[in-house]
């Protein structure tokens, strides 16, 4: 499968271009503006940096470089990105020692042993048995406790009393009662039944590395920052070497974790800071960057600093509208493939199909695309980027995050796939929808379609603006 886009710097990209000096660089982007190439570029250059400074004070060992990104799938396209002669000569890399990986296999392997996790699966339903008292939604609770267990160590976990809940909306309210009762009837139990069990959990090796050091980073890369948590972020700047070039790459316009941090917890200090904004839109045409924008504005979700929306008027190409379809889930998907056939040159053109779950969900796709002979590639979770040949991709709204494809088509959009309490942009489980909704619809550079039974419709989609798509009704 193609990868993203060629790594010539753009005109707005050039502008950060400049001579490197070490320090922590945030870099706050649009959809589709280049924010992970613009950071692998900055690399290069400090990479420049860096051995001229090892030569000058004789120091002999590599260059240590750390790309994290928040999915396998985003970390096998960063990787096939640095390895490739363009962006760093065969000759420079033999000075390097690069990592490209998720955080969580990253600390997992530095911290010499293997403990028991208890991955997200497990911790979420221990947190629903301990909450079954608590009047929350059982993931809203989960959420909760992974959102407050992210942002406090265990020893300032009383602070959760009285902090404003940054991230996570104001629906459904969460008193300072609840907030005592979620403490004490699920906080501290589950971790007295880790400490039962003997295991860890992913937070809990956040806060092992936000603590000690078990590396030097010369030069690190976080992507999609938005979706890290306070402790995330901290275990990373706890690793990094006294002279090092971080570059942390967010837009909260396309958060969909329920996550959420200050910089002054996640160990950055702003004062000591440069920022970058990047608010062209390189990828998609002015149809998609309009439809997606319209349904961020049309829901009312505040857009705070860290989120940046596409400048419209300086889109320079255009295409068709988006195109969403209405019907049964056979007459979509006989639209979609009949689309496909008169519209796609496989030849070199990528297509994703892009799913809110994963897994059974898209058997129906699967063996459509078997029956009419297209070769595809299932990407969530994967850890290589896929073959060059084959350019049908099957993933996960999630494991998209941070791709990009030619065409997307997000097919049999239904209610029970999303999960929030109510219509309302402050309660968070609802703005997160509609966040990876429209970060779906930007993965699309030539077009996209989403398509849905009216009978099943999301109820988010009415925020869509009509005069920026095509209504097909079948």
């Amino acid at each position: 499968m193609k990868t993203l886009q060629t790594v010539e710097p753009t005109p707005e990209q050039m502008k950060l271009m400049v001579w490197p000096r070490p320090g922590i660089k945030i870099i706050r982007g649009a959809a589709g503006s280049g924010k992970t190439t613009t950071s692998i570029l900055m690399m290069k250059l400090s990479i420049g940096w860096l051995i001229d400074h090892f030569a000058e004070n004789n120091h002999e060992g590599p260059i240590n470089i750390r790309v994290f990104t928040f999915n396998k799938t985003l970390a096998a396209y960063i990787e096939d990105l640095v390895q490739q002669e363009a962006i760093i000569p065969t000759e420079v890399q033999e000075k390097l020692d690069i990592q490209v990986m998720t955080l969580s296999k990253y600390m997992y392997r530095g911290l010499g042993y293997n403990p028991t996790i208890w991955n997200a699966n497990a911790q979420a339903q221990k947190i629903k048995v301990l909450g079954a008292s608590i009047p929350l939604n059982g993931q809203f609770l989960a959420d909760e406790v992974e959102y407050l267990l992210g942002r406090l160590d265990d020893d300032h976990l009383e602070n959760y009393i009285d902090m404003e809940r940054t991230g996570r909306g104001s629906i459904p309210r969460v008193d300072k009662n609840l907030r005592r009762q979620i403490l004490d009837e699920v906080v501290y139990p589950y971790i007295e039944s880790k400490k039962a069990s003997n295991a860890l959990d992913w937070n809990d090796l956040a806060l092992i590395f936000s603590k000690e050091k078990f590396d030097d980073i010369h030069i690190a890369i976080v992507d999609e920052a938005q979706d890290f948590s306070a402790n995330q972020l901290k275990a990373i700047t706890q690793q990094l070497a006294d002279i090092n070039f971080t570059t942390i790459v967010l837009d909260t316009n396309q958060k969909i974790y329920k996550r959420g941090f200050t910089w002054k917890e996640a160990g950055v200090d702003l004062k000591g800071a440069l920022y970058a904004r990047l608010e062209l839109n390189y990828r998609n045409t002015v149809e998609i960057a309009n439809f997606a924008s319209k349904l961020i504005e049309n829901s009312l979700i505040t857009i705070d600093d860290d989120g940046t929306l596409p400048r419209l008027d300086e889109i320079k190409r255009n295409g068709s509208k988006p195109i969403v379809v209405e019907g049964r889930f056979r007459k979509q998907m006989e639209f979609v493939f009949d689309y496909l056939q008169r519209n796609v040159d496989l030849t070199k053109e990528s297509v994703g199909f892009l799913h809110a779950k994963g897994g059974g969900w898209f058997d129906e796709i699967r063996k459509t695309l078997s029956r009419k002979g297209f070769d595809f590639v299932e990407i969530s979770s994967e850890s290589s980027w896929p073959p060059a040949e084959t350019n049908i991709a099957l993933s996960t709204i999630h494991s998209a995050k941070g791709l990009e494809f030619d065409y997307v088509f997000i097919v049999g959009l239904e209610d029970r796939h999303f999960s929030f309490s109510s219509d309302d942009n402050d309660d968070v489980d609802y703005s997160t929808v509609i966040k990876l909704l429209s970060m779906g619809i930007t993965r699309a550079k030539q077009n996209v379609i989403i398509s849905y039974n009216q009978s099943s419709k999301p109820s988010f989609l009415k925020h869509l603006d009509t005069s920026t798509y095509e209504l097909v009704t079948l």
